[in-house]
């Protein structure tokens, strides 16, 4: 399975990381689940 910048997930943790509500420590590294978010996070 990989995820992509439209999974309902990858959006789920880059609106609470926005929020402050989690971090990235929290991203769980499933599959390509982190990287994707932390490539969204960096690009902002």
């Amino acid at each position: 399975m990989t995820f992509t910048k439209d999974s309902a997930i990858v959006k789920s943790y880059v609106f609470l990381i926005k929020r402050e509500l989690r971090t990235l420590d929290n991203v769980p590294k499933v599959f390509n689940l982190y990287e994707v978010v932390e490539e969204i996070i960096n690009e902002l």
